[in-house]
């Protein structure tokens, strides 16, 4: 089948896959471990208590008051002209508690979506990572076989330089073909560096230069749908897009919360007041009692105990009034223009994602044909050139540049082979990173 033309082997490292790591394997280590996942988990959780906490009522209030002691009175309770207590609460009505926790809620599906982007995404980095990673290996193999066949061509050549077969400039442009590979090799293994520390970070690793063995043959590439297939399952699956649609659903619902903010709020505040000397001004006051033992004389002692009252109180707010009002609908205008802002931005992004999938798709087409064109053409040409030359260069009837030019372009080609296999399998990842699902076979 076409998807297996890129399985491609590398004798050079069967014995280093026993302990090579699978892409597969690698991605799970870093869902597992990437901070940024973690970080996004503690958001969700702080959201969805947050929409706990909103959805409360606001607590209520307890006061006590010693109301008008006199100066000469060191007796707080008894000296005081009346001993309050009283307890108020504060109902939000017309449901605005639960519009609020709604919205606390609609904002934890944001952060999940949000979540959901950052998972697909760093499945991407660490595919592409990888991908990067094994097609230096493979240029690298490359490298240092076309090394080992310049050291015996050296060889070679000194014993024919001896003969006088070849010139000795023959065999310093040799030795400068030598000198100019061995470069090449410091460069890969610098890239191949910095490829491993990006995939360690991205795995949650604190040793950023810790080992990673790469298999040398990748799996191979899962058949992709066809383009239209794909267009409909990026409007439908893709992260970026859910996540705005869950932007969109979290400003209703605070459009809701702040539609309701026009609904008045209710105090309610009841009181007990104790009145140690008696009621003023009346029959069992002390003030009253003095009056009349003054005129009367008479003993007041079962005129003087102390009185109990209470009173209930129920007040509102009005935030309809006209300096009041525009405070809520201004935020409710403020979250429609957001709205509308979102919906632009995504239907903007929706097309360019159109475009962007479709482009992948053909570069996945085009790497796949490709592909097949160096297996079955260019590169089993190449190599029966090189092995021609070789025969003629050893009987000497060829010039040293001939035989140099022909590995060059061999060399040139199997890395290029290598490119087009990870072309394939990059663009299949980005494609299952833009429809926000992986493709497997059935």
């Amino acid at each position: 089948m076409k998807r297996n033309i890129f399985t491609i082997t590398f004798i050079a490292l069967q014995l280093s896959q026993l302990h090579a790591q699978s892409i597969d394997s690698l991605v799970h280590e870093a869902l597992q471990n990437n901070p940024q996942l973690r970080s996004l988990e503690f958001q969700i959780t702080a959201a969805e208590r947050k929409a706990e906490s909103v959805g409360a009522l606001p607590p209520p209030s307890v006061g006590v008051e010693f109301s008008q002691i006199p100066t000469s009175s060191a007796n707080v309770v008894n000296g005081a002209i009346s001993n309050n207590i009283s307890v108020s609460q504060m109902f939000m009505l017309g449901g605005k508690l639960g519009a609020m926790s709604e919205a606390e809620q609609k904002r934890a599906d944001v952060i999940r979506s949000r979540m959901k982007t950052t998972l697909t995404q760093l499945r991407n980095q660490v595919q592409q990572t990888y991908f990067q990673l094994w097609l230096v290996d493979r240029k690298l193999e490359t490298q240092r076989r076309i090394l080992h066949i310049l050291q015996k061509l050296n060889s070679i050549v000194e014993g024919l330089v001896s003969v006088n077969h070849y010139s000795q400039s023959d065999a310093f442009a040799l030795q400068a073909e030598k000198g100019t590979w061995e470069a090449k090799l410091l460069q890969l293994e610098s890239e191949k560096k910095a490829y491993l520390y990006s995939l360690n970070v991205l795995l949650g690793r604190n040793n950023v230069a810790q080992e990673i063995v790469i298999d040398s043959v990748l799996a191979p590439v899962q058949p992709v749908p066809n383009a239209e297939a794909l267009s409909l399952a990026l409007l439908n699956n893709n992260p970026s897009l859910a996540e705005m649609n869950s932007m969109i659903s979290m400003n209703q619902a605070e459009i809701s919360a702040a539609q309701k903010e026009k609904y008045p709020d209710l105090m309610v505040q009841g009181m007990i007041m104790r009145m140690p000397q008696g009621m003023l001004l009346t029959a069992g006051s002390q003030i009253t009692a003095d009056v009349i033992q003054r005129n009367i004389a008479m003993t007041p002692a079962s005129m003087n105990g102390p009185d109990w009252m209470y009173s209930v109180m129920f007040s509102v707010t009005l935030p309809f009034a006209p300096w009041s009002s525009a405070r809520y609908a201004a935020k409710e205008d403020e979250l429609q223009a957001s709205n509308q802002s979102i919906e632009f931005e995504r239907l903007n992004m929706s097309r360019i994602m159109t475009a962007q999938i479709q482009e992948m798709y053909v570069k996945y087409e085009s790497a796949q044909r490709r592909g097949e064109k160096y297996q079955n053409d260019i590169l089993p040409l190449s190599r029966k050139t090189v092995d021609a030359l070789s025969g003629s260069f050893q009987s000497g009837q060829i010039p040293i540049t001939t035989i140099l030019d022909a590995m060059r372009m061999l060399a040139m080609r199997e890395e290029e082979f290598a490119m087009v296999i990870v072309d394939a399998h990059m663009a299949a990842s980005d494609i299952e990173f833009m429809v926000g699902k992986e493709f497997k076979e059935n």
